[in-house]
């Protein structure tokens, strides 16, 4: 800023409290619970930029003294970064499926004919050594595209950092990127349903604005504290969310802020306590992923406001419950989370239930790789000439931190566990007969498992139709399944046939004349491949050098 107070160097836009304490507004740097001191290698667990990544600022500083000091200011992302996101190009699931059949029909369609025309000029290609490359990476494209479901982003969307802006008005927004008058969603992920988004009209005649924000930003809009607390409590402290312009043909439903959300604030209201164990960051990860689905299936079976901002809530405690040590145990009791999967899946053990929570959910298969032509029967050989992945297992076992290999049970003492029973023998892959004779002393039953390895759901499923809630092409469950469930299966035969394209190419003559003429050629372009390679190595450790200074 350029009106700080005199002897002020910072100023603090955050929604904590004022303790009159500069640190209480920072955040606190990461403690290693082996060492009990700081992780001096990533202090905050976060990607800052060192000296020489940065394009518009600087780390260092001359100080009245002429002396260089290092700014105690690190910088994450700068003014273009945010334009490289994924999320201006595309739609997750999670906001596109609360919106109308229309809209993501639209959206999907967009993507399908893309990669129909990507594939159409991939055909064009004369080379056929170059052509098979080609097909085969689009065909994995396609694969990954039919299990993560991202639908083509809006035109003009694009991700923005949210600023407090000075005298913008409640329902107002400054966004340079976009026209006077214009209307504007702003949605902010993880989302949780349509009275999060607000929209907005543009007014970019705001002086203060415009000196703080830049008349000719793109990557920062100016919002009222109101639109921040309806985008679920977000932070001016480099938090963003994605700008989508409205028009005629583009028309994003939205729902009326509830008070009950804007007034909830997770880290006073579940505020862990002396003794509290801190769920770890990864199972923090995996409840917020569980939660996101629920809230996903709950919207799409037609669940009341009052259960989804139940949800919404429980969403807010757990993506902070590992970072602010919060009590997700009380959280998920006070929300009656158990109650919403009995109630909207069939029962509180229940996992995803539609298509677009159960798409990207993990299955555990047998370590496996793509078999050789050469190992194939010829009933597989068919299979595969035709595009299909033939695969063999590994049969490798499975091994723990320290090597060994894990064993089907832990050896337990019974005396040390009461209540041991055949609920948790059937939890780790024992029979009731080899149970019995573990019980006896029979240790042979202790035998390893093989290794297994985790995948998305609709990696392996024939059709997305088997995943939807209907289970069925003929009975698909919801609309919005089934327009994603038809969009999964034409990535995936648009998979299959690159594949059978590529297999079925006849091989390119190899010219030895010309090999032998550009044989220079061709080792100085891998030398200078392997030389990029070792120096890329030293550039990261040299990244990591640099933080630390």
């Amino acid at each position: 800023s350029d009106n700080l107070p005199k002897g002020v160097d910072i100023v603090f836009n955050t929604n904590k409290e004022n303790t009159g304490k500069k640190t209480d507004a920072m955040k606190k740097m990461e403690i290693d619970p082996k060492t009990g001191k700081v992780d001096w290698e990533n202090p905050f667990k976060s990607t800052i930029k060192t000296g020489s990544d940065l394009k518009y600022s600087s780390r260092f500083y001359t100080d009245k003294d002429g002396k260089k000091q290092q700014s105690a200011i690190n910088i994450v992302n700068e003014q273009d970064e945010w334009s490289k996101w994924a999320t201006n190009d595309t739609l997750p699931t999670q906001f596109l499926a609360k919106q109308p059949p229309a809209l993501i029909q639209s959206q999907l369609k967009q993507v399908s004919d893309s990669q129909k025309a990507r594939l159409k000029d991939i055909m064009s290609i004369s080379n056929n050594t170059i052509k098979g490359i080609m097909l085969n990476n689009f065909a994995e494209s396609c694969d990954k595209q039919s299990v993560h479901l991202k639908a083509a982003g809006l035109p003009r969307q694009t991700a923005s950092v949210i600023l407090p802006g000075p005298n913008v008005k409640e329902g107002e927004v400054f966004a340079p990127n976009y026209k006077n008058g214009e209307k504007i969603a702003l949605v902010r992920y993880p989302h949780g349903g349509k009275f999060e988004i607000p929209i907005l009209t543009v007014n970019n005649n705001n002086p203060m604005a415009k000196k703080m924000i830049g008349a000719d930003s793109t990557t920062a809009i100016g919002i009222h504290h109101t639109t921040a607390e309806q985008l679920s409590g977000a932070d001016f402290d480099g938090d963003t969310v994605t700008c989508m312009p409205l028009n005629s043909r583009i028309n994003i439903k939205s729902q009326p802020a509830v008070k009950s959300l804007i007034d909830f604030e997770p880290k006073v209201a579940y505020k862990g306590f002396e003794g509290m164990k801190v769920i770890s960051k990864k199972d923090s990860g995996t409840e917020m992923g569980k939660i996101t689905n629920l809230i996903t299936d709950m919207t799409m079976i037609g669940a009341p406001v009052s259960d989804v901002v139940d949800a919404v809530k429980f969403s807010m405690v757990a993506i902070d419950a590992h970072k602010h040590k919060l009590n997700i145990k009380q959280a998920e009791k006070d929300f009656h989370i158990k109650e919403l999967k009995k109630k909207y899946r069939g029962s509180a053990n229940a996992g995803a239930s539609t298509l677009l929570s159960r798409s990207t959910s993990p299955t555990y298969i047998l370590d496996r790789v793509e078999k050789r032509v050469s190992e194939m029967t010829p009933a597989e050989y068919k299979q595969w000439k035709e595009g299909y992945k033939i695969y063999k297992n590994t049969n490798k076992l499975s091994r723990g931190r320290d090597g060994l290999y894990t064993p089907r049970v832990q050896e337990v003492d019974a005396l040390s566990l009461p209540n041991t029973n055949y609920t948790i023998a059937k939890v780790n892959k024992l029979t009731k007969d080899e149970y019995n004779r573990y019980l006896k002393g029979d240790k042979t039953v202790l035998i390893n498992k093989n290794s297994q390895s985790e995948e998305a759901k609709r990696a392996n499923m024939k059709s997305a139709f088997d995943l939807t809630s209907g289970g069925s092409k003929k009975n698909p469950g919801y609309l919005p399944e089934a327009l994603y469930a038809k969009h999964s299966d034409e990535l995936k035969e648009m998979a299959r046939l690159a594949r059978k394209e590529a297999r079925n190419l006849p091989s390119d003559v190899v010219d030895l004349h010309a090999k032998k003429q550009y044989k220079e050629e061709v080792e100085s372009i891998k030398n200078k491949l392997k030389t990029k390679e070792i120096n890329s190595i030293k550039e990261k450790q040299a990244t990591i050098d640099a933080t630390l200074a």
